[in-house]
């Protein structure tokens, strides 16, 4: 886990599609939207290497160049490029969590979603351990409905060690998020009459 530092400026180029001729006029667009601007910095080239994605951060910023906020496409782009910060400011420390026992009520199942996730590159496995970092235990909650167990879902417990967790030393800022209200929709259907579309 690394400290979050200053947010690299990513270069736009121009996606090899004729998508560019679409947008190359300034077009309506509406206010910006809650929670596009974070409070800590989402993403470094820390890690030096790219992170594996389908998505296509020139595409991104192109569609996104008439957004209100000018910074929400840099973000969006970075983050597409070198993976997502999560706002951890604590010590830089070493800590291997063994995995809580609940893993081995499912071990199967989660070797298999491992391998998924690293076929499917949203997941990268690593030849060595930084010198700083976190290993967080894997768990399984069980899934129910209407009280009767219907499966389980794997967790990545970020909130382990107690008092030392990633979590901990996230700021409670950073994970605040702005929803929009019953009178924002209100308003909304007053501004664009009674056939609009929410």
């Amino acid at each position: 886990m690394f400290t979050p530092d200053t947010e690299k400026q990513v270069s736009i180029k121009p996606p090899p599609t004729p998508i560019s001729v679409h947008l190359s006029s300034p077009m309506q667009t509406p206010g910006c939207r809650p929670n596009t601007s974070p409070n800590f910095s989402t993403f470094g080239p820390s890690l030096g290497y790219k992170v594996p994605s389908t998505l296509v951060s020139e595409h991104w910023q192109l569609l996104l160049q008439h957004y209100p906020n000018s910074h929400f496409p840099n973000i969006l782009a970075g983050i597409i490029q070198h993976g997502a910060r999560v706002g951890y400011e604590g010590p830089h420390v070493h800590i291997h969590g063994c995995n809580h026992s609940s893993a081995f009520c499912i071990p199967v199942e989660i070797s298999q979603n491992i391998a998924s996730e690293v076929a499917a590159n949203r997941v990268v496995k690593l030849r060595s351990l930084p010198r700083f970092y976190y290993l967080s235990p894997l768990g399984a909650v069980e899934k129910r409905t209407d009280g009767i167990r219907t499966g389980w879902r794997y967790i990545h417990d970020l909130s382990h060690l107690h008092g030392h967790s990633v979590n901990d030393k996230i700021a409670g800022a950073y994970g605040s998020l702005m929803y929009q209200t019953l009178d924002d929709a209100i308003c909304l259907i007053e501004k664009h009459g009674p056939h609009c579309s929410l």
